[in-house]
């Protein structure tokens, strides 16, 4: 009785065992283990049409070397279009060899031109169109990361870089120079904002700034993404979102800004004369939006105007 006791026990632990064991396969099965092995550097790479094929761009990630290292990234790419939602068929875009020494952060960097994107990726059967002319506004390519490790393991890693068509001033910006105030009383600074904001296209002229209004993250009544215009180098603020019906809101209210009522209230502290626009840095990429804009809150502890000015720099 005591053998079969220990057969059992012997047998139930290498059951346990077994079940505890992860299998790892090709990643775009879905059977590879998710994870946050690497530290993806860039979200958001604006593709800016017109740039043509053979224009570099660069994307990059951070891995740590632990007990278990990391050999290779390898990076997979597909394309969605925006027209339809449509999306293509997801190959290997690159390859990337880490050092992989116990204890290092590794700081990697890639490059990868229109032509990289679109080799091998079809909708329908139908490949990608040969010139960047002939894109959309909102298409976008997205990059998976999967680390290879020193145990023959494949692990798709959490984060993923937006490759986003969209026009010059798309991209991730930091603030130089944020206020907010709610009436005449500052609530918040520069200080305050966040590390980066993310900027996208719409159209020609039309942009979204993605979950953040000013200083306020995504909250519990709205998502906080919101719509702004720029012609030439002027920013205005559409009463709606592009669908032509959705009220434009931050915080969950109606956009407004300079000259738009309720005038005797709204921005008192600001200067509307020297904002609202955009400073182009073509030697250094260092692209500026000024902008002044906030909603006016009728109910709440403390009604009236909630105001806002940043001064967003394109990294």
């Amino acid at each position: 009785m005591k053998k079969y006791n220990f057969l059992l026990l012997l047998s139930a632990f290498f059951f346990l065992f077994s079940c505890q064991k992860e299998e790892f396969t090709d990643p775009l099965t879905g059977e590879a283990k998710t994870g946050g092995l690497a530290t993806i550097n860039n979200a958001l790479v604006p593709y800016v049409v017109g740039n043509g094929n053979t224009f570099a761009y660069k994307a990059g990630f951070a891995v740590y070397q632990a007990k278990v290292q990391t050999t290779s990234m390898e990076i997979y790419k597909s394309f969605t279009r925006s027209s339809d939602g449509k999306t293509s068929n997801e190959i290997l875009l690159k390859s990337i060899p880490l050092a992989a020494v116990p204890g290092s952060n590794e700081v990697k960097s890639f490059n990868f031109t229109y032509d990289e994107l679109i080799a091998g990726l079809k909708i329908n059967g139908v490949n990608l169109p040969t010139v960047d002319t002939n894109l959309n506004i909102g298409d976008y390519w997205t990059l998976k990361y999967v680390a290879k490790t020193s145990e023959g393991n494949l692990h798709l890693n959490v984060g993923t870089t937006k490759v986003a068509v969209g026009t010059r001033l798309a991209g991730t910006y930091k603030c130089i120079e944020g206020l907010y105030m709610r009436n005449s009383v500052q609530l918040a600074a520069t200080a305050n904002w966040p590390a980066e904001t993310v900027i996208e296209s719409v159209n020609t002229t039309t942009y979204r700034i993605v979950k953040r209004f000013g200083y306020f993250p995504a909250g519990a009544t709205d998502d906080n993404t919101w719509y702004f215009n720029v012609v030439g180098t002027t920013i205005s603020y559409p009463a709606t979102e592009p669908d032509g019906s959705t009220a434009n809101t931050g915080n969950d209210l109606p956009v407004i800004t300079c000259g738009v009522a309720p005038p005797a209230s709204f921005l008192p502290q600001f200067n509307c004369g020297d904002t609202n626009k955009v400073i182009l840095d073509n030697v250094n990429g260092k692209d500026r939006l000024i902008m002044t804009f906030g909603y006016y809150n009728p109910g709440g502890s403390v009604p009236g105007t909630r105001q806002f000015y940043q001064v967003l720099e394109k990294i």
